[in-house]
């Protein structure tokens, strides 16, 4: 899967950081490792997905730009 570039124009990651920040607030982040569970992940595509439905952002693209 080729590396994607975050649109700073469509807010991506300031999306994508409303959407952490709301799980965080809902308590599906905390895992035994102090990480978010992998639900959240399904979660927070489905979120990104509605805000950018052409913006093609999938679960592994997120947790790229997290590990990055």
């Amino acid at each position: 899967m080729a590396r994607r570039e975050w649109s700073e124009e469509e807010e991506e990651e300031e999306t994508l950081l409303e959407n952490l920040t709301s799980l965080v607030d809902a308590g599906l982040w905390q895992n035994d490792n102090k990480w978010f569970i992998p639900a959240s992940f399904v979660v927070l595509e489905t979120q990104m997905q509605a805000s950018f439905p052409h913006g093609g952002i999938t679960k592994f693209h997120i947790e790229a730009k997290m590990k990055y």
